[in-house]
């Protein structure tokens, strides 16, 4: 069974920020890459918005910024959430 990217972001996802957008689309192309397809990257970052090296990024299990630079904060995210709450 062929896994195929939307042809648009589809419309219960238009709500979603970049990092959810992100997860998404390695989501999707990692299932069409384990039904042995050979998905390209481009078309699943493209329809899901995203830069096609962000995507790149992810699959070759680069973190997110966030997720990178959390030493450099002064908060930790727990301290920074119970502040804003």
């Amino acid at each position: 069974m062929a896994v195929t990217p939307p042809t648009s972001i589809p419309s219960e996802d238009i709500e979603l920020s970049q990092e959810e957008r992100i997860t998404l689309a390695y989501a999707r192309w990692n299932e069409a890459s384990a039904a042995n397809e050979n998905p390209f990257k481009a078309k699943f970052a493209r329809q899901y918005g995203i830069p096609r090296s962000t995507l790149m990024d992810r699959i070759n299990d680069r973190k997110a910024a966030s997720v990178r630079n959390q030493h450099f904060q002064r908060l930790s995210p727990e301290e920074e959430a119970a502040i804003c709450n």
